[in-house]
């Protein structure tokens, strides 16, 4: 070694001074080895607890990562403390995971077994469904993917849905307007059945006023109540039919249920709230301070024969005049020319059997000319109470041929009153045949 002088020049080192400057440097030198083997081992044993961590992570993400490192990562100093953090939460998260995921599958389970069978569209979109949540796993993607698809089915469930609203809409109006055409119905039977009565309406010998001889005893509530019994009854009509049409029962079958539910009687029914609709009758007695109303099953059970005669024949009567109206009514509504009187005739074999006493003639012929009608009477009484009331009389027998077995009929004589036209009312040709018949029961 050499050193620079005074004068600048180099001169060789003295050989202890070179000696202590190497001992220097390699203590320091040593020091320094000493040093980076201590940073070695404190790197190694980190890199070991690095590893450690990462296969702590690695088995609690379920499966392996590359070893690299992020670009800019840097390791905190409480790194550990942050993994067992992270690895806590970790498994909080992947149990909420789980446990949602068997919550979702519980609710999917129920609306498939609930909705599925429903409609063929709610089928095939749970079997599109199935597929993928069977191919589902913990991994994002599929869950993905199943989330998307669910969300294409709602949106076409809630377009079917408005679809459907709109059509119950539709529904509920129509739902509406059979109440209002059934409360119509049950309002006009009420007020037809009142005009029977007024129909039944005669003026009887002994009496001031004129008098019904037929009376319907209803008790209508108000419209509102009527209306709300309708309502119900329409509801429950609804039900019904549609308990037929899922129990499998063939058109022909639907068309008959729902024909009883609304068959007028039924409507009435509902419209009074009851079916127990009274009828009554008047029966007229020989003394007239005895008439009165009775009840239609007690005048057919104890009313003599010719008081139950009148009785018929008064609702007969009526019901013919109430129809003949009724008729009238429609042909003037749709333009036609109607008379302003119209005539009835009623054929009867032999009517005065049972009638003959004149406190019930009376009656009988008042009624018939009330609603003008005519009496065409067979009969062999020959009383002037049942004769007088009649302006033309046939007398007529059965008569067999001289040279034959053949029966004719022969007038015998005949009454004529004034004022009766000849060529009106004449008896030009009649048939005697016994035949077959059907008697007709109004009791």
């Amino acid at each position: 070694g050499k050193r620079l002088n005074e004068s600048g020049l180099s001169e060789p080192l003295a050989e202890q001074e070179i000696h202590g400057r190497y001992r220097e440097r390699k203590k320091e030198t040593d020091s320094r080895l000493a040093e980076l083997r201590s940073r070695q081992k404190q790197l190694e044993s980190l890199g070991r607890e690095m590893a450690a961590g990462g296969q702590r992570l690695s088995d609690a993400l379920g499966k392996s990562h590359p070893d690299k490192t992020a670009s800019g990562f840097v390791v905190p100093e409480n790194w550990q403390d942050t993994l067992d953090e992270g690895l806590v939460k970790l498994k909080e998260a992947r149990e909420s995971v789980t446990r949602r995921k068997g919550e979702f599958q519980r609710l999917y389970t129920k609306a498939r077994h609930t909705y599925a069978g429903k409609s063929s569209l709610l089928k095939n979109l749970f079997d599109g469904l199935d597929g993928m949540l069977d191919r589902s796993t913990e991994a994002y993607e599929p869950f993905y993917y199943l989330f998307e698809r669910m969300q294409d089915h709602a949106n076409l469930l809630a377009k079917q849905i408005s679809m459907l609203n709109t059509k119950l809409e539709g529904l509920d109006r129509s739902r509406a307007d059979v109440v209002e055409h059934c409360t119509m119905h049950g309002s006009r039977l009420v007020e037809e059945l009142k005009r029977i009565e007024q129909k039944s309406i005669v003026r009887l010998e002994g009496r001031a006023t004129a008098t019904g001889m037929v009376r319907v005893d209803m008790k209508p509530d108000t419209p509102q109540e009527a209306r709300a019994r309708m309502e119900s009854h329409v509801e429950k009509s609804i039900r019904t039919i549609q308990e037929e049409v899922q129990s499998g029962k063939s058109e022909r079958e639907v068309k008959s249920a729902i024909e009883r539910l609304i068959q007028s009687r039924e409507l009435l029914n509902q419209y009074l709230g009851t079916s127990h609709i009274p009828i009554y009758v008047y029966k007229i007695d020989l003394n007239m301070g005895n008439s009165r109303f009775k009840v239609w099953e007690d005048a057919v059970r104890e009313n003599s024969g010719g008081e139950k005669f009148v009785v018929y024949f008064s609702v007969l009567t009526a019901l013919m005049a109430y129809t003949r109206a009724s008729e009238q009514a429609v042909q003037l509504a749709e333009g036609l020319d109607v008379a302003k009187e119209t005539s009835r005739v009623l054929i009867m074999d032999n009517p005065f059997g049972p009638i003959s006493s004149e406190h019930l003639l009376k009656p009988l012929f008042e009624i018939a000319k009330r609603y003008h009608t005519q009496l065409i009477c067979l009969t062999d009484l020959k009383q002037s109470s049942i004769l007088n009331n009649f302006n033309l009389v046939y007398m007529l027998r059965i008569r067999k041929g001289l040279a034959s077995s053949d029966e004719y009929l022969k007038v015998e004589a005949f009454k004529r009153a004034e004022g009766v036209a000849t060529a009106d009312e004449a008896l030009e040709k009649a048939f005697y045949k016994v035949t077959d018949f059907q008697q007709m029961q109004l009791g």
